[in-house]
């Protein structure tokens, strides 16, 4: 009261924690008046004691030491404190250069600013297609995987510092009005950001929905926030990040491009104050005092490279922005709630970008490329201040061009390697891996950028519509592993161990497979797992979330046990099957399948999902394009190798411990108390090892046409079928069948299918340990020791798997078909690449199974 121009009114009683208590309290005190002028004493009966309190209200937040005393607690002009004299005395009568000259003298210091580092780390676009190339070397078929991917590495690091004042008056029950508001929004710090381009395809974004350039903002995410009275206002700081993505060239938005470019930007966001509500009116000087930006660093990699393609001309531009601001609002109590509207919220944002020029001269492709940054403040002014209308002023537009154009000669000549500056993460498994990973036919973006990081990330502007194939030249390529040969010629052999095909449980015939009709086809060897040339009728489409159920026969002295397992979704004969594995059968391990899409890498890794492969196959008129791979579930153990052991090897009459057929139907399949605790025979229970629905954590998800081949091979038949193979094209055909057998055994070797596979076996040794102490217990004349035979039994057998395998691929490279003319050097060094390579690090030197269990050297 005591502001008021009424000095005798004096508070008795007053609450002394009024802070404190409930807002819609009302809170009392006793008033004495002893002005001599007893009128004046009846004055406060006009507004009241409650209007006195708010009837003007005062807003002031900085996190800028000494801001009340520079800004605020100022000399008025007048003595007594009517409202107009309030508003003088803050806006100096309406001067608001006044108190723009007052912030810019306040002082700012690293130690109270809010620090804010927003990264960059983003796959910004990857999109791809399966092209056919004109030049085909070999037949009509041929296919090339393209792919376009951009990126961006690096971060801002910002110290945040800002303040606002305002003044308004509130008439409780009626309106709340902002008179004049004033603040000032201060950013400071670098931008470090080094942008990607690479791959092939032509990009056009004007096929966005969103127009020519497509951006994707990540939201306002809250760095500072502080309440003040609660109730009244609050104060948030916060940062905002986006990309944006744009093609051209001055007629159209398709630009071609064939190669690498990096580029790097470092940006200073200056030693500036943006002041609101008149936002940034003045451009920065260069240098580095205050008010200035020092300038931009910008430079591009000296392993950029274009290859030719025709027409290549136009420009492609990708940047990010980064915006931090001061967001303000105010809100009272019922029943005034809904007085208050929005208050200002200031910011400022930084965008850097780079630009690629593309040209082509008619012998040469060249690049040039600028970067640059562009600064702007904003403001969203709000219903209550500074009118209703939202601001955006530019205030730094800088572009640089990152040294001279860079041409390139259209020598033909693809990258082979790329050094960049930033450090790369491509990381080698023993062997089986040459850092091309696999996006089903299409290169994935770490094979593009030079960077496996990019593998883990989803592009954050997707754009189905924005991709198209180049125009092919004659110095393109043919492709190597684009075919998808599971959907051209089927999934491999027949039968696997998942059908009764007798005592070994597989089939050595998979000549049948090539040059049948695809529509029957799809009956015998894609249908349940367990489907038989007679048992057609029983066959089912998987329907349902929960996956099916697979039988896995074992067969031995013209006896068979089965087990059951789930069974993955037949994907080649139902592709939209609903059954979610995922969400049913968490423990099992999944999804196996290649790490590269190269035809001469056999690298096999686990995948979080599995893969994308192109189907050029017709139906109903249409190419069938992109689908889900082909995969089953597999047991890392063979089960066929169970019945081999007995049947075999135990019964073999070179065997000193040779036990016929008879033995083995009555003692280790018929017997279903073999020994004491036993609940099951020894074949059941043998079997029960593998991997059930009690042992799930024993199965894997493998891709079926490997997993085919790997049980054929595994029943010591030939996987590798020479007549089929002799039928395939030359080049990427032939080469795709032998990579998909040479994933055998680099699935095989994986550690924890091989800790699956020794588990196994382990389990199997026990059970047979128990029968052995049984037998022997109660047939001292007639000892026996199967679990010593087992282990023996067991490395003789993976070492003829291995070098069965050894002379089967080098078959298939013996038989392959020679390619003349201009590819037949290139198609000659991939063959080189897999089996000839020296030092060990060739694909074929891989094939092998040394590995040790427990119990098993």
């Amino acid at each position: 009261m005591r502001k008021r121009d009424n000095p005798g009114l004096e508070f008795l009683d007053c609450p002394h924690d009024v802070l404190e208590r409930p807002n819609h309290e009302i809170q009392t005190a006793r008033i004495v008046c002893m002005h001599q002028n007893v009128t004046d004493c009846f004055r406060v009966e006009e507004n009241g004691v409650e209007g006195t309190i708010v009837h003007i209200i005062r807003l002031d937040y900085s996190n800028v030491p000494g801001y009340w005393y520079a800004v605020v607690d100022t000399p008025g002009g007048s003595q007594k404190r009517d409202l107009k004299s309030l508003v003088d005395r803050f806006f100096d009568y309406g001067n608001t250069e006044a108190w723009y000259n007052r912030f810019n003298k306040l002082g700012f210091y690293p130690g109270n600013s809010i620090k804010i580092t927003e990264k960059l780390d983003r796959l910004v676009y990857h999109n791809g297609e399966t092209c056919n190339y004109v030049d085909k070397p070999v037949d009509e078929e041929g296919k090339l995987g393209e792919s376009l991917s951009i990126a961006m590495q690096g971060s801002s690091s910002i110290e945040l510092h800002y303040g606002f004042s305002m003044i308004a008056t509130w008439i409780p029950g009626a309106n709340f009005n902002v008179h004049q508001a004033a603040g000032f929004v201060r950013p400071q710090g670098k931008t470090d950001v080094s942008f990607r381009l690479g791959g092939e395809g032509i990009l056009d974004t004007s096929k966005s929905l969103m127009g020519s350039t497509i951006t994707k903002k990540f939201g306002e995410t809250g760095v500072a926030g502080h309440s003040l009275y609660k109730g009244w206002a609050f104060f948030t700081a916060y940062k905002e990040a986006s990309v944006d993505l744009a093609s051209g060239d001055n007629v159209v938005g398709a630009v071609p491009f064939s190669g690498y470019a990096e580029s790097r930007i470092q940006s200073n966001w200056g030693l500036y104050n943006v002041h609101f509500p008149a936002g940034a009116t003045i451009t920065p000087s260069t240098g580095t005092g205050e008010g200035s930006r020092v300038g931009d660093e910008v430079s591009k990699s000296s392993n950029n490279k274009l290859n030719a393609l025709s027409k290549s001309k136009g420009w492609i531009e990708v940047g990010t922005t980064v915006r931090v601001g001061l967001m303000v609002g105010m809100s009272f109590s019922k029943p005034y709630d809904k007085v208050v509207g929005d208050l200002p919220d200031m910011s400022v944002s930084q965008r850097v970008f780079s630009r690629w020029n593309l040209e082509h001269t008619g012998t040469e492709s060249c690049v040039s490329t600028s970067l640059g940054t562009k600064m702007r403040s904003h403001l969203k002014r709000g219903s209550t201040a500074w009118s209703t209308s939202t601001s955006d002023k530019l205030y730094v537009d800088d572009l640089a061009a990152a040294g001279t154009k860079q041409c390139f000669k259209d020598s033909g000549q693809p990258i082979r390697k790329r050094d960049l500056e930033i450090a790369q993460n491509l990381t080698k498994r023993d062997g089986f891996e040459d850092g091309r990973p696999d996006w089903g036919d299409i290169p994935m973006p770490g094979y593009n950028l030079g960077d496996n990081l990019f593998n883990q990330m989803l592009p954050v502007l997707p754009c189905e519509n924005c991709a198209s194939c180049t125009l092919r030249n004659p110095f393109r390529e043919p492709c190597c592993g684009c075919v998808c040969l599971g959907c051209k010629y089927g999934l491999g052999p027949r039968g696997r161990d998942e059908g009764p095909l007798g005592p070994y449980g597989d089939s050595s015939d998979i000549g049948s497979i090539f040059g049948t009709n695809l529509l029957k086809r799809d009956l015998t060897e894609d249908g349940m797992l367990n489907a038989t040339e007679g048992s057609l009728h029983q066959l089912e489409k998987r329907v349902g979330p929960v996956p099916n159920q697979g039988s896995k026969p074992c067969n031995m002295c013209s006896r068979t046990e089965r087990i059951r397992y789930p069974a993955f979704p037949n994907f080649k004969q139902f592709p939209n099957s609903p059954v979610n594995f995922d969400l049913y059968q968490p423990q099992v391990m999944k999804y196996y399948h290649n790490s590269s899409a190269s035809c001469t890498s056999w690298a096999v890794r686990q995948h979080a999902s599995i893969d994308m492969v192109y189907d050029s196959t017709m139906r109903n008129g249409q190419v069938v394009g992109m689908r889900k791979g082909f995969y089953q579930t597999e047991h890392p153990y063979e089960a066929q190798s169970i019945s081999m052991f007995f049947e075999e090897h135990l019964n073999n009459y070179l065997n000193p411990g040779r036990r016929d057929c008879a033995w083995i139907r009555t003692n280790i399949v018929d017997n279903k108390t073999p020994y004491n605790g036993a609940t099951n025979s020894i074949l059941q229970l043998m079997m029960q090892e593998l991997g059930t629905y009690n042992r799930p954590n024993r199965l894997s998800v493998f891709m079926a046409r490997s997993n085919r081949m790997k049980g054929t091979l595994a029943g010591h038949n030939t996987a590798a079928n020479v007549d089929a193979f002799d039928g395939l094209q030359a080049g990427d055909e032939q080469l795709m069948y032998v990579k998909d057998f040479g994933m055998i055994f680099a699935y095989w070797n994986i550690p924890e299918i091989w800790n699956s596979f020794c588990d196994s076996y382990n389990g199997m040794r026990d059970v047979l340990i128990n029968f052995d102490r049984s037998w022997n217990s109660a047939h001292q004349t007639d000892q026996i020791d199967l679990a010593g035979q087992w282990a023996s039994w067991n490395r003789d057998n993976l070492r003829i798997i291995a070098t069965n395998g050894r002379t089967q691929a080098m078959s298939l490279y013996n038989r392959r078909k020679q390619i003349g003319g201009l590819y037949g050097t290139w198609w000659t060094a991939k063959w080189w690449t897999v089996f000839q390579l020296p030092f060990g690090q060739s694909q074929y030197d891989y094939i092998k199974l040394d590995r040790s269990c427990r119990n098993l050297q």
